[in-house]
């Protein structure tokens, strides 16, 4: 099968882009021929303004050089991951027009969100869902400019009066059915969505035991694996440190532009800054839990199915689509959401002494729900066979 996946790479590096690359080399390395359309947002300060401005609606330049790819590719599917910002969604018509199944992994809430994470003032939002898109411009929700705001909320807008998503895209993959329910009370509602889980990378092996014992707390940590901001609930996780001055934590994620200085008084909290994922595996090895204390909405974290691969014990923010993944099945530790007393309850018990068994029966229960469902193999059955659905 010949594939184009189509990517707009974050400047920070991230979980969708993550997912992207462990795609590519999934269906490469199962015999398929896969190219590739991506660009780096990084690149965007050489961008004119106006011309990004424009990227948002409709660019007439990328709908030509699209189709251009499409002629001399000849794909049998077009699989996009992200678009925003340097990719127009001119390009979903390029598809439609050239008669190529389309298919889009909806990583995030941006269809219908112009934050892409349903978020304000660090509580989860759902007004413009539920209400109207134009109180994103009131609240200035994308980086607190009313212009910025204006400017994807008008995108939106366009997009929707034009149906660009729901006529051009024949088939979605959501990472929950949470978000696939946000999503289709205001987009997409009458195309076929499947749940299609994330995978580890293939650098990743995951563990081979059929029962997994937590590590002794003696020389182990707490770990936190993602981006150092407000939405990933960082903050959060540091005040509980505070209050634990006998649990050991150790973030992971890029500190530039984090304020370090605050926290440097935390004994108990180590920051070693950006690690590969074959460096995340192995810190996972020696972590007594891995924590997800985000305030926003997750859809399925790289690092959460990281940590089941490796029957790591995970405590997570109870939020719709992580209690839909691991509460349902019995795995980890959930709290509630933005509560500071309620993560430190969480980590205590993470960290108490397993007489009974329960941790471990936790983490065990999160490796066979990896084992049964989130494997590369199961994730590229449901890939290859959604997209032969769709050829004729």
């Amino acid at each position: 099968m010949k594939i184009l996946l189509v990517h707009s790479y974050y400047t920070n590096r991230g979980g969708e882009d993550v997912v992207f690359d462990t795609t590519v080399q999934l269906l490469r390395d199962a015999g398929h021929v896969v190219h590739t359309f991506t660009r780096k947002t990084s690149d965007a300060s050489n961008y004119n303004p106006l011309k990004l401005a424009f990227l948002l609606f409709w660019s007439p330049l990328d709908y030509g050089a699209f189709k251009t790819v499409l002629l001399q590719i000849k794909p049998d599917v077009v699989h996009i991951h992200n678009l925003f910002p340097l990719i127009s969604p001119s390009i979903l018509w390029s598809v439609h027009h050239m008669h190529i199944p389309l298919f889009y992994t909806l990583h995030n809430f941006r269809i219908v969100c112009i934050n892409g994470l349903l978020l304000r003032e660090s509580r989860p939002c759902l007004k413009c869902v539920q209400l109207s898109p134009a109180l994103g411009i009131f609240f200035r929700c994308y980086r607190s400019s009313i212009l910025a705001s204006l400017l994807l909320t008008a995108s939106q807008l366009f997009h929707r009066c034009l149906r660009t998503y729901e006529r051009t895209i024949d088939h979605a993959f959501a990472l929950s059915s949470f978000s696939s329910s946000i999503i289709r009370s205001r987009a997409l509602t009458d195309t076929p969505f499947t749940f299609l889980p994330n995978t580890v990378p293939l650098s990743v092996r995951p563990i081979d035991s059929l029962r997994y014992s937590l590590p002794s707390t003696e020389n182990s940590y707490v770990l936190y694996v993602g981006r150092l901001s407000e939405e990933k609930g960082i903050s959060l996780l540091l005040d509980a440190s505070s209050t634990l001055p006998h649990i050991n934590f150790l973030v992971i994620g890029d500190t530039d532009g984090f304020d370090l200085q605050s926290y440097s008084h935390l004994r108990n909290v180590r920051f070693i800054g950006y690690q590969t994922r074959d460096d995340i595996f192995r810190y996972m090895s020696s972590a007594r839990c891995l924590v997800i204390p985000s305030l926003c909405f997750e859809n399925f974290p790289c690092t959460m199915v990281e940590a089941l691969a490796h029957g790591l014990l995970i405590v997570y923010s109870k939020h719709a689509s992580l209690e839909e993944h691991l509460y349902a099945n019995h795995a980890g530790i959930p709290f509630e959401p933005g509560s500071v007393c309620s993560l430190k309850s969480a980590l205590q018990l993470a960290w108490s002494t397993d007489t009974s068994g329960h941790l471990s029966t936790l983490a065990t229960n999160g490796l066979n729900l990896y084992r049964k469902k989130y494997t590369r193999d199961a994730v590229l059955k449901q890939l290859i066979g959604t997209y032969s659905a769709y050829i004729a």
